[in-house]
């Protein structure tokens, strides 16, 4: 094999390569550069941009609407607590006024039971009273009858003119009042009206 020769830098054919390629070179240089026409990756940075700024812009939204919601709720929760606070205390206000009201309508029903009780004793008492002292004069009466029966039976036998003397003692005691004839008769005697001119002496003008 034949062995083939180095060219040196500082050969001729060195240096004309070197030539060819400077001016390429220059010629290239002077040539526009092509712009880039893969935009894939612009794209992609575009629509990852994009929905970063979404994710972002809707996550603060939901900030936002939270934020609300909380705000929202506790006025809700205030408002249904001081509700339930002037609900309870118009209740313990009614419970109040309903245990009043319950105390004085027992007071009132004791006290009407109480007036009751005393109208009906005082009516047993006048009824008892009524009928003792009836029972009593008719217990008297009768005893009377019969003594004035023995008495009249004795006069008979003992003496004639016993009849004379008993129609005597009869007259006298159809004269004597009985105690319930009187209490009757000044009874009429208060309820009698009375003339305030009688007790007035009247001057005559001779």
């Amino acid at each position: 094999m034949a062995i083939k020769n180095k060219i040196s830098k500082n050969s001729r054919a060195a240096k004309r390569a070197g030539v060819s390629t400077r001016n390429e070179l220059k010629e290239l240089q002077n040539v526009a550069r092509a712009e880039k026409t893969d935009f894939s990756r612009v794209h992609i940075k575009q629509a990852i941009l994009e929905k970063n700024s979404n994710l972002l812009l809707s996550k603060i939204e939901r900030k936002r609407e939270s934020k609300i919601k909380n705000n929202i709720n506790k006025r809700k929760e205030k408002i249904i607590a001081q509700y339930k606070l002037s609900q309870n205390s118009k209740l313990e206000n009614l419970k109040i006024d309903n245990r009043a009201l319950l105390a004085n309508i027992e007071k009132s029903l004791n006290i009407s039971n109480q007036l009751h009780n005393k109208i009906m004793k005082s009516k047993q008492r006048a009824r008892y009273v009524q009928s003792a002292r009836k029972a009593g004069w008719e217990q008297t009466n009768a005893l009377a009858k019969q003594e004035i029966e023995q008495v009249n039976t004795i006069f008979n036998k003992e003496d004639p003119t016993a009849l004379l003397k008993s129609s005597e003692t009869t007259q006298e005691n159809d004269d004597v009042e009985t105690f319930a004839q009187q209490e009757e008769r000044l009874r009429n005697e208060r309820n009698k009206p009375r003339n305030i001119f009688e007790g007035l002496e009247v001057e005559n003008d001779e």
